[in-house]
């Protein structure tokens, strides 16, 4: 009998809709990505009620999130790592839809995502978005609670630079 890990973190994709200078990603289309098919034969062949985080890069800027995400939580749990900004709505509403969708991080620097402000210096519409965000985060508060998702978390995970070091 084989022993698999439970645990499976999914880098999606590279890409991102922020240039934060801090990142570690190259965040440039390479070759070799592995597509939406590539990664659900992948997920199908995990062993059932795996523990599988999907991130990037933003994953919400992969095509076909969507079926990665639903082929994901047929058969595991899943958590979600992105930078909030792409949250809707929709968005929400699908992952509270699943029962076996656990966590949605959100990562951010400090309480104004300042520093992401600071090195995304040619996003010119940033406290919109930003403010988006936050009321994405409100939104899936109130829908878990509406939807009776009790044990969906939802948790920021934070960058710790030298920037924000003091602050934590």
């Amino acid at each position: 009998d084989e022993i698999m890990p439970k645990r499976y973190c999914l880098v999606l994709t590279n890409l991102c809709n922020l240039a934060c200078d801090f990142c570690y990603q190259v965040r440039t289309k390479q070759k070799n990505f592995v597509d939406s098919e590539g990664w659900i034969k992948l997920i199908k062949d995990l062993p059932t009620g795996s523990r599988v985080t999907l991130t990037g890069g933003e994953p919400l800027v992969f095509k076909n999130f969507k079926d990665v995400f639903l082929e994901t939580v047929k058969r595991h749990e899943c958590n979600l790592i992105c930078n909030g900004l792409l949250l809707s709505e929709e968005i929400i509403d699908l992952l509270l839809s699943q029962k076996n969708f656990k966590v949605l991080s959100i990562s951010i620097d400090n309480r104004n995502n300042t520093i992401r402000k600071l090195a995304n210096v040619n996003e010119k519409k940033w406290d919109e978005k930003w403010a988006h965000a936050e009321k994405m985060m409100k939104y899936f508060q109130k829908r878990k609670k509406e939807l009776n998702h009790p044990k969906c978390v939802l948790d920021s995970k934070t960058v710790v630079l030298d920037e924000n070091a003091k602050d934590l």
